[in-house]
């Protein structure tokens, strides 16, 4: 029971749910063409149907949750020894917003588990363009859906630099399989790609004011329906970052910190 509050156990567990969902959504894009627009809603559908699909729902759920809190803890304690400057700060910052990202994603999960799919009962883009359109009535929120677009261009940069430099190796163990590198380089150029596809949507509907631009992660790689050769390698790609994901759950070299003790001792320093 010790491990349980480990940080090395809890990345392992955030690692193993985030391929996961990856690979599920990039097979079910690939088999079920007319659900990719619906993103992670139909990984949830598709778990939640299959045979003990409530206990896949659960463990999924508290895995992507397991994650959200590893990338919380990397901002947090500066585990990947981002350093105090800007760019070390932009890191964390980075790994906040993941932290984030994928905590709301363990929320779809619970929402789906404990019966509250009207939630979802539209796509991913009717939501997000939902979302748009509120914020186009406010004060500024042109720019703010450029800003938002802006940051996803940047997430992609960040992506195609990982790829470039092979950074995205760098804290795996030596014995990490030598084909780890490759899935990983292709795995990130697919990310890039999609980051990119949703920041255009995001910046064409900042500049025509029309919500109708916005497509989410789902209905950017539904989008490439039309290019099915194109549409098929993003597909690869994304399973393939999957399977990175499933790789990094072994070899991703994590330093088995107390996180509970560590954030007692880290709030009693900050009180005294």
């Amino acid at each position: 029971m010790e491990r349980i509050g480990r940080l090395d156990w809890i990345a392992k567990a955030g690692f193993v749910a985030r391929g996961s969902v990856y690979i599920l959504f990039g097979c079910i894009a690939l088999t079920l063409r007319d659900r990719a627009d619906e993103g992670q809603s139909a990984v949830f559908d598709v778990l939640e149907r299959a045979p003990a699909g409530t206990v896949l729902l659960a463990a999924t759920a508290a895995g992507l949750t397991a994650y959200g809190l590893f990338r919380l803890a990397c901002a947090a304690l500066d585990i990947e020894g981002k350093g105090p400057s800007l760019k070390g700060w932009a890191g964390r910052a980075a790994q906040a917003g993941s932290g984030a990202i994928h905590l709301a994603l363990a929320w779809s999960a619970v929402q789906f588990l404990i019966g509250w799919k009207h939630s979802f009962d539209h796509a991913g883009d009717a939501r997000s363009r939902a979302a748009v359109r509120t914020l186009l009535t406010l004060p500024l929120g042109d720019a703010a859906l450029y800003a938002i677009a802006a940051g996803l261009f940047v997430a992609a940069g960040l992506q195609l630099r990982k790829a470039w430099t092979g950074s995205h190796m760098k804290q795996t163990r030596g014995d990490a399989p030598k084909l780890a590198d490759a899935i990983g380089r292709i795995g990130l150029v697919t990310r890039a790609v999609v980051f990119a596809l949703v920041g255009l949507s995001f910046w064409r509907s900042a500049h025509s004011e029309q919500p109708g631009q916005v497509t989410a992660v789902g209905g950017a790689i539904g989008g490439l329906g039309a290019h099915p050769l194109l549409y098929m390698a993003v597909c690869v790609g994304v399973i393939l970052f999957g399977t990175f994901s499933l790789l990094l759950a072994r070899y991703r070299m994590v330093p088995p910190i107390d996180v509970v003790a560590t954030g007692k001792a880290e709030a009693r320093r900050l009180i005294a």
